[in-house]
């Protein structure tokens, strides 16, 4: 066995062989054999929902697009979606640069999510920054104050006065309808 180092290879894919020559000038070539060093991690791209999304249903579609100059071997769904930053889900058939996804049924809340990917050869990456989605399953509750039910007066200027609470949004918008 003869081990030969060389050094310095760029990214990229390269073909080699072996070719020996005797004393008496016989000649032989091995096979051709091919190899690539790859150190770009892919790139992840996470679609929907944006960042900073409302949604009612908490049947939430996560669409990713993970790329890389050679194949994805697995995506993970990272979230907040159980209290604690942790994987949730595994696709390990994903197609380069097509738009992937995840499904999950949340409850109310609002979390934090990101996509991890690999590469065949081991390099990984996340998308650059976590995304927030708020699920809001429950109604606002409204308490009609003023005036009171069946109100009766001369005046033509009423004055309406309610309040209005939500389990998750701390502003909402309101309107009166007469």
């Amino acid at each position: 066995n003869i081990n030969v180092t060389v050094a310095g290879f760029n990214e990229g894919s390269y073909y080699w062989n072996v070719t020996c020559i005797d004393n008496a000038t016989n000649t032989n070539t091995s096979i051709t054999r091919m190899f690539t060093r790859d150190t770009t991690v892919p790139v992840i791209d996470l679609d929907l929902p944006l960042n900073g999304t409302w949604q009612k249903d908490g049947n939430v579609t996560f669409k990713y697009t993970a790329t890389d100059s050679g194949e994805i071997d697995t995506c993970i769904l990272y979230g907040e979606f159980n209290g604690s930053w942790s994987a949730n889900k595994t696709d390990s058939n994903v197609n380069s640069a097509v738009q992937n996804n995840f499904q999950l049924n949340l409850t109310s809340g609002t979390y934090l999510w990101n996509v991890w990917c690999n590469d065949t050869i081991g390099n990984s990456a996340w998308n650059a920054t976590n995304l927030t989605l708020s699920v809001d399953t429950v109604l606002p509750i409204m308490e009609l104050n003023n005036p009171v039910d069946n109100y009766n007066t001369s005046s033509a200027n009423i004055e309406f006065n309610w309040t209005a609470v939500d389990n998750l949004d701390p502003s909402l918008t309101c309107n009166l309808t007469i």
